[in-house]
């Protein structure tokens, strides 16, 4: 599959920035893909998955397709605050679940 400048790929879609982000993308006419922990598409964004990065769930094979497809990955995914949550650790965790299974990916990029 050849990859295409145009689409993206937006971890974090649900989040404050991520669904400002995806929303721009939206309002351009650009194609993208919405990946949140929430289960709930709460901004009934076109081609949405669900995926918690913070217990490393495996990426769904539909959604690894679009890593083939799409060059740009915008990683805008972690908690901003939690009670009795250490934030950091969990959002280090999250970071490096991401980075280990989006490492297959990397060089096609």
């Amino acid at each position: 599959m050849m990859l295409t400048n145009s689409g993206y790929i937006v971890f974090g879609a649900n989040g404050f920035i991520g669904s400002s982000f995806c929303k721009h993308l939206e309002s351009n006419n650009l194609d993208f893909i919405a990946v949140s922990k929430s289960k709930t598409n709460i901004y009934n964004f076109k081609n949405y998955f669900t995926l918690d990065l913070e217990v490393g769930d495996p990426w769904p094979e539909e959604l690894c397709k679009f890593f083939y497809k799409y060059r740009n990955v915008v990683f805008l995914s972690g908690i901003a605050h939690g009670e009795k949550t250490n934030v950091l650790k969990v959002n280090l965790s999250i970071l490096r679940n991401f980075l280990n299974e989006y490492r297959p990916y990397k060089n096609s990029h």
